[in-house]
């Protein structure tokens, strides 16, 4: 990814909180930019920094399936997980 650490590429600018912007294939800014300058700024940083190879390795398809498919299986999963844990809503004994 880019031949640079993760946690030291120029995208991050320090954000090691930020699993992007770690991996260099997204400027994360504290917030948003409040002026021309400062969007001028960040697309600079942006452009500088942009490593194609690192972000198109995100949707790679390694298990054969396209990004869009694993990631709809993820999330099919997540709800899956997260609906086996929610309580019985209906008290046990209650008339039907």
């Amino acid at each position: 990814m880019g031949g640079q650490p993760l946690a030291e590429h120029p995208l991050a600018a320090g954000d090691v909180e930020n699993p992007l912007a770690r991996a260099g294939v997204a400027l994360h800014l504290p917030h948003l930019p409040s002026s021309a300058q400062a969007w001028r700024r960040a697309v600079v940083q942006v452009m500088a920094n942009h490593d194609p190879a690192a972000q198109a390795h995100l949707a790679a398809t390694e298990t054969g399936a396209a990004p869009a498919a694993r990631t709809a299986a993820w999330l099919e999963g997540l709800a899956q997980t997260l609906w086996s844990r929610r309580p019985n809503l209906i008290p046990t004994g209650a008339p039907t």
